[in-house]
């Protein structure tokens, strides 16, 4: 399966099912959803890593959430520029 492909099944896949990994995980649970299914969860990342890499999973492939999480998608970052953030300093 295409890379691009196997990303946007695990998207619309964890779309699908957030509502039912926040009930049965706990808040904060790193669950991994591959081919558009669960395959591990881990109270850590470690531990999720640890149990894909078990599988013969690259957990560079798999999509890692947090069960109960919610994540924007997007997000607006504000910055400044130089020490004390004067348009002045930005050239």
């Amino acid at each position: 399966m295409g890379t691009d492909l196997e990303e946007t099944l695990n998207l619309v896949a964890y779309e699908r099912i957030k509502g039912e990994l926040a009930a049965k995980y706990p808040k904060g649970q790193f669950v991994g959803i591959s081919r558009g299914k669960v395959v591990a969860d881990g109270t850590n990342l470690d531990e999720l890593i640890t149990k894909l890499r078990a599988l013969g999973l690259d957990p560079r492939r798999v999509l890692t959430v947090q069960a109960g999480v919610e994540v924007p998608q997007y997000a607006i970052i504000f910055g400044t520029y130089g020490q004390a953030g004067r348009e002045s300093d930005v050239r």
